[in-house]
């Protein structure tokens, strides 16, 4: 199994840069949030797309959940990149897909998707804008119950392909 190993990091963050993205969105981020942003702010997967399983599932049965890196705080990743503040006020003020006091964006998937950390239990959601609900709005679902779940499950689109090519 493939570690995530991240390239095209930005700059790095200080408990200061952190605590200010805080206020300015008026939350508190989750600490295993945290410590993965002053450990590296942003960055790519070193292979094309990565796939989630969640660990015991068979990958016949997984929902082929990918990733395809992680939004930048303060420093954008890329020339052309944005930052996780531009997301997060795309999402929820602009756009208003949900309440920016219940999940962060902080990583997005190959169709550009956001992942979402959810604030009060730190699991890990997809805001999947292929699904609508009853109401036509985008659908939020459920990926991993944490950070380190969502991160030890990630393995290479390559590797998820070999996985499922018997299913």
């Amino acid at each position: 199994m493939k570690q995530l190993k991240l390239v095209k990091l930005a700059k790095s963050l200080t408990e200061n840069d952190i605590s200010n993205f805080e206020n300015q969105f008026g939350i508190r981020m989750p600490d295993d949030l945290r410590k993965h942003y002053l450990k590296a702010n942003g960055g790519f997967p070193d292979c094309f797309k990565m796939c989630y399983i969640q660990k015991g599932v068979d990958p016949c049965n997984a929902n082929g959940v990918t990733f395809n890196g992680f939004y930048p705080i303060k420093y954008p990743s890329t020339a052309d990149g944005s930052t996780l503040e531009e997301n997060y006020i795309d999402y929820t003020d602009t756009q208003a897909l949900f309440d920016k006091h219940q999940y962060i964006p902080f990583a997005f998937d190959v169709s550009g998707y956001p992942h979402l950390m959810k604030l009060d239990d730190h699991a890990i959601y997809l805001l999947n804008r292929d699904v609508v609900d009853d109401e036509g709005r985008e659908v939020i679902e459920f990926v991993a119950p944490s950070l380190q779940d969502f991160i030890d499950g990630l393995i290479s689109g390559d590797e998820f392909e070999d996985l499922i090519s018997d299913c």
